[in-house]
């Protein structure tokens, strides 16, 4: 009869814990922030390394891949690095910037995009003395 229940409890408390990660709104502090490249989805998760439950996703419109991420020293800004989508058969004067997404966490929104310049391939970011540093990589030159 013991072998019998340990599955349905199991099964109890996963569902316990998923209906929690339904219910589970605010950004939690401290969270996990990771970067999401699906095709057609490009996001920011919030995630409550307490429960290992996404509490809220942050779309980055305009980006073909957001790939580093860093957090203000208060926690309530992400800085996400993109490289821009192409538009098929433009330019390259006419190529989108690559730019870095400004997440207010505590919003759960995108409230800014800064703009690099196309073909820029942001990397390396980190938060420093409440100030924001990256690289920016072009074919055959490298910016700090």
């Amino acid at each position: 009869m013991l072998f019998r229940s340990i599955p349905l409890c199991a099964f109890l408390l996963a569902a316990l814990a998923m209906g929690t990660c339904l219910w589970a709104e605010q950004t939690p502090s401290p969270a996990l922030v990771i970067t999401i490249n699906e095709p057609g989805a490009h996001a920011l998760q919030i995630i409550d390394p307490r429960t290992a439950c996404i509490v809220g996703s942050v779309p980055i419109p305009g980006s073909r891949y957001a790939h580093e991420v860093a957090v203000s020293g208060d926690g309530r800004f992400a800085y996400v690095t993109n490289d821009a989508e192409a538009v098929p058969g433009a330019p390259h004067e006419r190529v989108p910037a690559d730019f870095i997404s400004v997440i207010d966490l505590v919003a759960q929104k995108q409230i800014r995009r800064v703009d690099i310049g196309p073909g820029s391939l942001p990397h390396g970011i980190v938060v420093v003395g409440g100030k924001l540093y990256f690289t920016a990589e072009e074919i055959g030159r490298a910016h700090v």
